[in-house]
């Protein structure tokens, strides 16, 4: 087997970094708070249904995953004002389409990655969450099939049982990265369609 200069002492720093973080403790977490079961299933889905249900521009399925007095607040590139700000499930929907118009307008086709979540209980029937995210952009009817990453963060999400179903009730939502498809496909972009 060929070694890279450097590859060896790389792999026995590992070894020895697991073989000592095997014998640490894991810091200690409140167990109460954790979710687990049936809950933490639920919640799982509700976040991934954010993801589909944005990406396939399903506004109506969408708008359902928040509760009628839900809050939708985004902050880019590490502003202080808020870049977005919606109010009530309504409100989210039509703010929803219109972004989803303007993507179906440059041919951008998005795809929302949502990872490692931590998921904690704050009240009966409440919990919240922060989870990682990465957006990708492509314009395959284009010709351009290669994902771009154009954005990364993530999202602090609060979650209400509403008739025994989990919804979003806020999600204040943490990105970095390009907003508009101007910035990345240049003037001509929207032009093609």
């Amino acid at each position: 087997m060929k070694h890279f200069p450097g590859q060896k002492l790389g792999l026995l720093f590992i070894a020895v970094v697991m073989t000592f973080s095997w014998g640490m403790a894991l810091p200690a977490m409140a167990v109460e708070e954790s979710v687990l079961g049936a809950d933490r299933v639920a919640l799982m889905d509700l976040i991934a249904r954010y993801s589909y249900t944005w990406d396939a521009r399903d506004i109506d399925a969408f708008a359902k995953l928040y509760t009628d007095d839900a809050v939708w607040v985004g902050y880019v590139n590490n502003g202080t004002e808020p870049y977005i700000h919606l109010k009530t499930r309504e409100g989210i929907r039509q703010g929803v389409k219109k972004r989803g118009e303007m993507f179906a307008k440059w041919g951008v086709v998005t795809k929302h990655f949502m990872v490692d979540s931590v998921i904690t209980m704050v009240g009966e029937g409440k919990a919240k969450a922060r989870t990682m995210a990465l957006i990708t952009w492509q314009r395959p009817e284009f010709g351009d099939f290669v994902p771009r990453p154009v954005q990364a963060g993530y999202y602090d999400s609060v979650f209400e049982k509403e008739n025994g179903i989990w919804k979003f009730s806020r999600r204040d939502v943490y990105l970095t990265g390009v907003f508009d498809p101007k910035d990345v496909y240049g003037d001509a972009g929207a032009a093609k369609r």
